[in-house]
């Protein structure tokens, strides 16, 4: 092969979809950021959205909050880029995120701006993280953002009230590392304990979140946009259990049956558990689960483990795909079992 490579490098290199994929990147790992800052809120009942309306949604109880996550090359960003057209889709960054104030029929709306550049506006630049209320702007700058709103929404009433921008500390450049020891406090905070695997919970979490934001079909209703494009509350809490690094946790009740089934059998039931493992803290994977603990409630209370584990295996059948195996039954089976010893949880 040619060592001289200067045709290649004559050529200009087409970056736009490492641009787009840096992009979504930061976007999915920014809604990580606002799961955990929700928990350490102690917000309890929460949805956050990715990709869907807008960048990131938080959906709460009495309303919504959208975030429309920028990066860029600029050194600042300020009232003239807010308001600029963009020449490709002739839309102004306000006026597209203005568009979402439609969902004020539901409950109150936020609108932010997220950025980690300083931000420049009359009478100076807010450089320190933090949230800039848009109607606290000077009359000058409040006067350009109704303009431009009003230019792309006519019949719009602008209130400026609803809009930020949220000046961001988190590196949007390198987020991977702010997010890693961010989850790594909060789980700490919630669960009392460290996880077992931090690596794995972390890559467990934002392949989660690229599930959610890859999903690219239209939802026909609000429930299949929570179950397709959000990660609940519910959904972390699950998940974060999984990793708890605690005595007798159900991954080491499962390991210790495997150990004492017969030598030939072990190697398939570890496969089965590592295929379940994975997706456990997945909503759709609870139901075998739950159909165990209903199963194990009508046994006989006298019967061993093992009884319990093979009848529960085939009571949970029904309720199993073509592509959940007898080995992968009988790992449900001893979820199930270690759920009811543990109080009924799933």
């Amino acid at each position: 092969m040619t060592t001289n490579h200067d045709s290649y490098m004559a050529t200009p290199p087409d970056m736009s979809g490492s641009i787009a994929k840096n992009r979504f990147r930061v976007e999915v790992l920014w809604g990580v950021e606002k799961l955990l800052d929700c928990l350490d809120k102690g917000v309890n009942d929460f949805s956050v959205i990715f990709d869907y309306r807008c960048d990131i949604e938080l959906h709460l109880n009495d309303g919504y909050e959208f975030y429309q996550v920028k990066t860029g090359t600029a050194k600042k960003f300020g009232i003239t880029w807010v308001c600029k057209k963009n020449p490709k889709t002739n839309t102004s960054i306000i006026g597209r995120l203005y568009e979402l104030h439609d969902a004020e029929a539901d409950g109150p709306v936020r609108l932010i701006i997220v950025g980690n550049k300083e931000f420049l506006k009359a009478g100076g630049s807010f450089k320190e993280p933090g949230e800039l209320l848009f109607s606290t702007l000077s009359i000058e700058d409040k006067r350009k953002v109704e303009a431009a709103i009003r230019e792309h929404l006519p019949a719009a009433d602008p209130d400026l009230d609803k809009v930020s921008y949220l000046l961001v500390a988190m590196d949007l450049s390198s987020p991977e590392y702010s997010v890693a020891g961010h989850l790594i406090k909060t789980y700490e905070a919630a669960m009392g304990c460290e996880p077992r695997k931090p690596n794995a919970l972390y890559n467990a979490l934002c392949s989660l979140a690229d599930e959610k934001a890859c999903e690219e079909q239209e939802q026909s209703t609000y429930e299949n946009v929570i179950r397709n494009k959000a990660i609940t509350h519910a959904e972390l809490s699950t998940l974060f259990d999984r990793y708890a690094d605690r005595e007798n946790s159900r991954q080491d009740f499962v390991m210790a049956w495997i150990g004492r089934q017969p030598p030939l059998q072990r190697n398939n039931l570890k496969l089965a558990y590592g295929v379940v493992f994975q997706d456990l803290y997945r909503p759709s994977e609870c139901e075998p689960i739950r159909a165990g603990i209903k199963s194990i409630e009508n046994l006989d209370k006298a019967l061993q483990e093992d009884n319990i584990i093979n009848q529960v295996a085939v009571d949970i059948k029904p309720v199993c795909g073509i592509e959940v195996s007898d080995e992968m039954r009988e790992i449900y089976a001893v979820v199930a079992l270690y759920s009811v010893m543990e109080g009924g949880r799933s």
